[in-house]
């Protein structure tokens, strides 16, 4: 099957945008192993010749990252010691990367193939600092015990912010002898209210969940962490132990037919029932975002002073290439508000 020029300036306009991200978000080793993949796919591999002929989105799909994360879980796993020249630094010349690379995909054709066939699981710890921080703004303006719901929960590795140490430019919450800390840098004077979020109960969903308690999944998620980011591998191996000792309350299944379920259950009163997600709505079909956001506005409307409804996600502005914190709370706060900037796995937060 000959591929047409066509599609492949689409393949390659893809990764190309991946890159650029990558480079905006201090991954340049990962931008270096996605600008090798496609530069050395070819119709010679069953891999090379599916990312070739991909008929979906590229960026929605998560191409460039479905393909990038075999690489590292082949290096973790020690069967392709070539590439630890790539992975431990020793080599940076790009060439001899799309060499490396090009001679991996050929060897592990057939282990490499199958993780195109799901999206990235991205389980980020770090990103919980922000939503920690609008929780705290949602703590302040309506003091009430809070209930999570969130979606793309994945590993539900976030479904423990509650466990989590956080200290958001020198304002703590959390409990202090948790073995995850969470210390962003903080690129502003001014702080979210010292205020210690009442979290009650968490409850999430994904469409592939994974299940933590299998040591292959451990090794798969942190393949899908970017590998020139330590801090990142090392706090996700920790929050995968903890969702270990303290399992949490993860479902399989759609998001928009989950959650409207779960706004169906009386809410009780005394309450805040709060929708949190991060760095997933761009992943969810058009019909999914509306359905969610409907749900959101008609459960609203049967939202009172002490049974509030409210919404904090992180999430990306495509056209400002920043992640926006944003809350909503209802009856009285509807209007999306914007709190500030973060980075995409936690390292830094622009409060505003």
């Amino acid at each position: 099957m000959t591929i047409s020029s066509a599609q492949k300036e689409k393949i390659r306009a893809g990764y190309e945008q991946q890159i650029a991200y990558c480079m905006a978000n201090d991954a340049p080793l990962t931008a270096r192993i996605c600008r090798a993949i496609m530069t050395i796919a070819d119709e010679n591999t069953r891999t090379g010749s599916r990312i070739l002929n991909w008929d979906g989105e590229v960026i929605p799909d998560a191409l460039p990252l479905r393909s990038a994360a075999p690489f590292h879980a082949l290096y973790q796993s020690g069967k392709a010691p070539a590439l630890a020249a790539i992975y431990e630094g020793k080599e940076s010349q790009q060439e001899q990367i799309n060499n490396l690379i090009d001679t991996a995909m050929h060897i592990f054709d057939d282990e490499i193939y199958p993780w195109l066939d799901t999206p990235p699981q991205t389980n980020e710890p770090g990103r919980c600092a922000a939503l920690m921080s609008g929780l705290m703004i949602l703590s302040q303006r309506h003091n009430l015990p809070i209930e999570i719901l969130e979606i793309g929960s994945s590993a539900g590795l976030n479904l423990n912010i509650h466990r989590y140490h956080f200290d958001l430019g020198g304002i703590k919450t959390g409990p202090s002898d948790s073995n995850i800390l969470i210390k962003p840098e903080w690129r502003s004077e001014t702080t979210p209210p010292s205020v210690q979020p009442n979290i009650i109960s968490t409850k999430g969903v994904d469409l592939y969940p994974i299940d933590c308690k299998d040591e292959r999944t451990r090794e798969r998620l942190l393949a899908y962490v970017w590998p020139e980011q330590k801090l990142r591998l090392e706090r996700t191996a920790e929050a995968i132990k903890m969702a270990r000792d303290y399992p949490v309350d993860l479902s399989q299944g759609d998001a928009a037919d989950w959650l409207e379920q779960q706004l169906e259950i009386p809410q009780e009163a005394g309450t805040m029932r709060v929708l949190m997600h991060s760095i997933v709505w761009q992943y969810l079909p058009r019909d999914t975002q509306k359905r969610i956001s409907k749900a959101m506005e008609k459960a609203g409307q049967n939202s009172s002073n002490d049974r509030i409804l409210a919404w904090v996600a992180l999430e990306t502005n495509q056209s400002m290439r920043q992640h926006e914190l944003s809350i909503r709370s209802w009856p009285d706060h509807s209007d999306a508000q914007i709190l500030g900037h973060a980075h995409a796995h936690g390292f830094w937060v622009n409060w505003l």
